[in-house]
């Protein structure tokens, strides 16, 4: 049997980025084909983060059989799965680039509806495939530039052990929980503005938040203090403190009656996919991603979907404060809606049909569920000749026939076929034309960044006047928020570069 030589590259921790670097070794070294490796300068830089110790760590490898990559020798495939670059010059996958390879993959992910630009020309010019964990991110990748074949492949969601668990069933008191950092895109604060609104004076609801950090520390003084405004009126916790172990974790989601996820975007569903996996019912706001999460479920099947129609930017802090398109804010009235509709839906919501039809959404992305579709990007017996790049359980879906005839020399026994089309998922934005005019500015400031030069006034120009007026009429009362977000950091950028430029 002919060994496939692959080699990994990224943070290997507990933490989201980590989970990709995981995913790939767990799936991988199951099968005896594959032997792995994995690029020493990317973990001795994270130093295993929050992975526990190192001697952890090692143990870790040597028992998935995890070997120190080497420069001499040329792998068959060698992926990235960490961040391109956090901020402008870094350069953590140049390093990466120096290994030989005859298929690279690199699998991304961001917070927003636009990719870094300066990713873009990296991903055309120095990979073969562009993975991420959702078709959100993957579309959102395609729209910002990327011509190689793009396309979702789910984040393993290790959830073997709270499958076997079941949700806290109680007549006397109804938990709703949130589990997240303390911070405005998470929008814990909002929840707890919405559990006072709708349960004020009940005494069978109670609502439980955990979070271990906070990029916004008056962000959590101000989620303690509405706690502490509304303790006469209603039952909420807000647990500020260490970080959770994963049996930890999930020994509180499983104390959960009802999860509550109202984020304004993100690239996972990890948390939402947790609480499905214990059968519990979710309210999340509808953003792209949760939708592809929950397409099968219905709010009689225990998922409510937030109305999120507020058009915000994405300033994104771990990328260098880059300027990453929109997210999709929601009022405190839509999370009220929700968390009441759940509320009147518990005594249904609970039957052994439907607590199964929730573990088996979340099933999909288990370990078991997954590890055949990560394999068919190693180890595809067919290659589907479609128009849209795609990869399940039945094969690989390519639409790049340079990429085809790379896999055909690593196995001529590959079978091509023009059989299938890959079906895409589908799912629905909120407010496209404000979204597009939010991009259009983003791009223009990333744009000036990356060039040293504005392109013009950018809301002083006749196309973004029009521009404007388009978004007055659809939403008036966002205009001011990222309007004002967006042109001082436009003013701020022209202010400094033209004193750079004298």
């Amino acid at each position: 049997m002919q060994v496939t030589k692959i080699l990994l590259s990224g943070r290997l921790d507990l933490g989201p980025m980590g989970r990709h670097m995981r995913s790939f070794i767990e799936t991988l070294s199951a099968s005896g084909e594959n032997k792995i490796y994995l690029d020493p300068k990317m973990i001795e830089h994270y130093r295993c983060d929050s992975f526990g110790t190192q001697t952890l760590l090692d143990e870790y490898l040597k028992r998935k059989n995890v070997q120190v990559a080497q420069k001499e020798i040329c792998y068959d495939f060698a992926v990235f799965t960490d961040l391109l670059t956090l901020n402008y010059g870094d350069t953590f996958y140049k390093n990466f680039l120096k290994y030989q390879a005859k298929i690279k993959i690199c699998y991304e992910v961001f917070d927003g509806s636009l990719p870094p630009l300066d990713w873009i020309d990296i991903i055309n010019s120095k990979f073969d495939i562009c993975c991420a964990p959702s078709m959100y991110i993957a579309d959102c990748l395609i729209k910002g530039g990327v011509k190689i074949p793009c396309f979702d492949l789910p984040c393993v969601v290790f959830n073997d052990e709270i499958l076997k668990k079941q949700p806290l069933i109680s007549d006397e008191k109804i938990r709703f929980g949130f589990i997240g950092g303390a911070e405005q895109r998470k929008n814990p604060q909002k929840v707890i503005d919405a559990f006072h609104q709708a349960f004020k004076g009940k005494k069978d609801v109670e609502l439980y938040i955990h979070s271990s950090y906070s990029p916004e520390p008056n962000y959590a003084q101000g989620c303690a203090s509405r706690v502490k405004k509304y303790k006469k009126d209603c039952d909420i916790i807000f647990n500020f403190e260490k970080h959770l172990s994963k049996n930890e974790m999930y020994d509180l989601i499983s104390t959960f009656s009802i999860y509550v996820f109202p984020t304004k975007n993100t690239g996972y569903f990890t948390t939402p996919c947790e609480a499905l996996s214990v059968g519990i019912p979710v309210i999340i706001s509808d953003i792209p991603v949760h939708q592809e999460l929950v397409r099968n479920l219905t709010p009689q099947d225990g998922a409510f979907l937030i109305k999120a129609d507020e058009i915000d930017v994405m300033i994104h802090s771990y990328l260098g404060n880059k300027c990453l398109g929109v997210q999709y804010d929601m009022s405190v009235d839509a999370i009220v809606e929700q968390m009441l509709a759940a509320y009147g839906h518990r005594k249904v919501l609970f039957s052994k049909e439907k607590i199964e039809k929730r573990k088996a959404v979340a099933r999909q992305y288990s370990l078991v569920n997954l590890a055949p579709v990560f394999n068919n990007l190693f180890h595809p017996k067919t290659i589907y000749l479609s128009k849209r790049a795609g990869i399940t359980q039945e094969g690989l879906f390519l639409n790049s026939k340079v990429l085809v005839k790379k896999y055909q020399a690593l196995n001529e026994n590959i079978k091509l076929s023009n059989d299938k089309e890959f079906n895409e998922k589908r799912y629905t934005i909120s407010n496209p034309q404000m979204g597009e005019f939010v991009e259009r500015i983003c791009l223009t400031i990333e744009k000036a960044k990356l060039s040293s030069f504005p392109s013009g006034d950018i809301l002083g120009s006749p196309y973004m006047k029009r521009m404007i007026a388009r978004a007055q009429k659809y939403r008036v009362s966002n205009m001011p928020r990222f309007i004002y977000k967006l042109f001082s950091r436009y003013c701020k950028l022209k202010s400094l570069i033209t004193k750079e430029s004298k």
